[in-house]
């Protein structure tokens, strides 16, 4: 039997109100600002990135990065995604862009200046080089590059005392432990540049302890042993 005609429009104003509160439900289900979408895109990879799950920590930096192209962090987390995945020519040019964005992104233009040292680009290196030193002149990373720079200009006592520098902020810094034995070993100090390699196998525990070991093997390996 069919409800009565009364009982049926009594409950057309309330199905009207359902469908009026779903229509406006809705919308706030998609809503937020470009701000919080990239906010959480970029949350979510940093996330995934400690969990090394570096596939889906791109997929959400590259969500971001849609949806703000000149995001800084977002360009400066891809950048170090595709380091991470041994792809360093893919981090080059989102460290441009997030150095373009914002020119005050310390960690960004140290990378930079990696690259540039790696390519024997002097000038390039030097310029992220003095970027870097106006934002922070002590920091250990900062006086390392400037120390990379002076060793591509010729100037290896400035370089040396750069390194030394880097290494008194922090005497565990696996790349200016490596930088030190190689000035050493310039100088025809292969003796002293294992004894730098031995102590910094010393200060460090773990992947950087197993790094240096590598590298002092590799060492006595260039040099045929002379100085053991």
């Amino acid at each position: 039997m069919s409800p009565p005609a009364s009982a049926m429009l009594r409950a057309v104003p309330a199905l009207l109100l359902g469908m009026l509160l779903a229509l406006l439900v809705l919308p706030l289900a998609g809503c937020g600002s470009p701000e919080d979408k990239v906010a959480a895109h970029i949350e979510n990879a940093k996330a995934l990135m400690a969990d090394e799950d570096y596939a889906r920590a791109k997929v959400e930096v590259r969500n971001a990065v849609q949806i703000q192209p000149k995001n800084a962090e977002a360009q400066f987390l891809l950048a170090q995604l595709a380091w991470r995945q041994g792809n360093p020519s893919e981090a080059f040019p989102s460290l441009l862009m997030a150095v373009e964005s914002d020119p005050s992104l310390l960690d960004a233009r140290l990378r930079l200046g990696d690259i540039y040292f790696a390519a024997g680009d002097a000038k390039a290196a030097a310029e992220q080089a003095a970027a870097a030193r106006e934002l922070a002149p002590e920091r250990a990373d900062v006086r390392l590059l400037s120390g990379k720079v002076l060793f591509m200009q010729g100037d290896v006592d400035g370089a040396e005392k750069e390194v030394d520098a880097a290494l008194a902020a922090n005497p565990a810094f696996v790349d200016a432990i490596t930088s030190k034995a190689g000035l050493m070993s310039s100088r025809g100090d292969n003796a002293g540049a294992l004894a730098i390699l031995d102590q910094g196998v010393a200060k460090t525990t773990g992947a950087n302890a197993a790094f240096l070991r590598e590298n002092r093997l590799q060492f006595l390996l260039s040099i045929g042993n002379e100085a053991e």
